[in-house]
């Protein structure tokens, strides 16, 4: 649970006057993706420590945070809660001793790890969970219990006033795809080697989210394109990029500009260009290229 909330750290950015720190987490502070947890352990930069000097704002202290070098004009900042799911940094309230790399690196083996690698791989899960963690912090309210066993990662079970459990608590699975009806791309399996695309429901209201998963897919340069029914007839030639049909497309990294690029992974789309109709899902080929390689679809309106 603790992690999936992490993962909100992939919106929104640091600022000085109000915390000390500085910077964004990842490259699409507006936007809810996978980019934190491909900052953190998919493609990390080499963080190091910086001190932030807010002499200059009345009341703000100075602070430390873990700075990320992604190339000369883009820059990733964590602080020493990010940096705790996936390294065991030493003694934080008299200063770190070991480092994010290298021969002096902190070490791997923390409890939140797992966790964090399975969000890396499965975008849609994170944002489930996410999702469902969150919800019950909204319902429940959060009280911080006050026993529990060192070594142990306590979850909030929301039972009688200061009560805890090292249980998880149960995610519900997402909405399973039904089998395709007559004149829609086929769902394959994932897992079998083949490239794959899937959406989170068959049919999405006004103001919904479109939550895409993918996996086995090739190349850079890739995104995820919708088109309505009928356009795309044929995963080997794909409408252009610059086809007006193209209503809604990101890239499979989750950014307008990537450094990297996973072949398993997740994304979300808006439907707020969609009109009510049928639509299909497409990830293009290396590159960019109009040779596809999955296909999914899906209804918009009248669910």
């Amino acid at each position: 649970q603790i992690t999936a909330l992490m993962g909100a750290h992939s919106v929104g950015s640091m600022h000085r006057e109000f915390s000390g720190f500085s910077g964004d987490w990842d490259l699409t502070r507006t936007s809810l993706d996978g980019g934190y947890w491909i900052e953190l352990i998919g493609n990390p930069p080499d963080f190091f420590l910086q001190d932030v000097n807010n002499e200059d704002i009345p009341g703000v202290p100075n602070q430390r945070q873990w700075l990320g070098i992604l190339n000369p004009t883009s820059t990733v900042t964590m602080l020493n809660t990010d940096i705790a799911l996936v390294r065991n940094v030493d003694d934080m309230e008299n200063g770190i001793t070991c480092s994010f790399s290298g021969p002096n690196s902190c070490s791997h083996d923390t409890p939140f790890m797992p966790h964090v690698r399975r969000f890396l791989a499965d975008s849609r899960a994170f944002l489930f969970e996410f999702r469902d963690v969150f919800n019950l912090l909204i319902d429940h309210g959060h009280s911080k219990p006050g026993g529990c066993p060192f070594g142990q990662v306590c979850t909030f079970g929301f039972e009688p006033e200061g009560s805890f459990t090292t249980e998880s608590l149960p995610v519900a699975p997402p909405t399973p795809f039904p089998p395709p009806s007559s004149g829609t791309f086929p769902v394959t399996t994932p897992g079998d080697g083949q490239a794959t695309l899937a959406v989170d429901k068959s049919c999405y209201s006004p103001g919904e989210t479109i939550v895409a998963s993918f996996e086995d897919i090739s190349g850079t340069g890739v995104w995820i394109g919708i088109f309505p029914a009928g356009i795309v007839s044929d995963l080997q030639e794909l409408p252009p990029f610059e086809s007006d049909e193209l209503k809604e497309w990101i890239f499979t990294c989750g950014f307008p500009n990537c450094h990297t690029w996973l072949s398993v992974g997740g994304v979300q789309l808006s439907t707020e260009r969609l009109t009510p109709g049928d639509y299909t899902a497409v990830i293009s080929g290396d590159g960019g290229s109009t040779v596809g390689q999955a296909a999914t679809s899906f209804r918009f309106g009248s669910c």
